[in-house]
């Protein structure tokens, strides 16, 4: 599903970044391709390019096929959570985290993967990232625990203030 490809894009980082004062007041904005695969028999595969903007608390995600058509848009924000899809559906969630499963299928570690776009450490249980190739837009990020496995690689294009 194309949609769960959009929750790839969350997982990108190795080196560390510490936001300057008016970075941390703007929103911030991430664009590129990401991948996610559930480890299940057979495998399950999702891609799709995107862009990210905002924080784990506010925010933005539009999802685009290849050839840049946009297949859904999610915002979300204190007590709220929305996706719509180009089909003309709209859902509504109380949360981002619950927006993400219906999504995805799986959670994913929302506040640690806005952290590691940025190119910080974050724990998120379950979870390893590997932010050695940050510097070069790269991210990757397994949960290994609870199963199924999930894989995400993120290749970004640009951030709006990456160092």
């Amino acid at each position: 599903m194309i949609i769960g490809a959009g929750l790839c894009l969350l997982l990108n980082g190795c080196a560390t970044h510490q936001p300057t004062a008016a970075q941390a007041d703007s929103p911030r904005t991430w664009s590129g391709r990401m991948s996610v695969k559930t480890l299940t028999q057979p495998p399950q595969h999702n891609t799709a390019s995107f862009i990210l903007q905002g924080s784990a608390l506010t925010g933005s995600l539009t999802l685009l096929t290849p050839l840049g058509t946009t297949v859904a848009r999610a915002a979300w924000g204190p007590g709220f959570a929305r996706l719509e899809r180009v089909v003309g559906t709209t859902s509504h969630y109380t949360h981002l985290d619950e927006l993400m499963q219906a999504i995805l299928g799986n959670a994913l570690p929302m506040p640690a993967l806005f952290s590691w776009l940025d190119g910080q450490e974050a724990v998120a249980q379950g979870w390893s990232v590997q932010l050695n190739q940050w510097r070069n837009g790269k991210l990757t990020a397994q949960r290994v625990d609870p199963e199924p496995g999930v894989e995400i690689r993120i290749l970004l294009d640009s951030t709006s203030d990456l160092p």
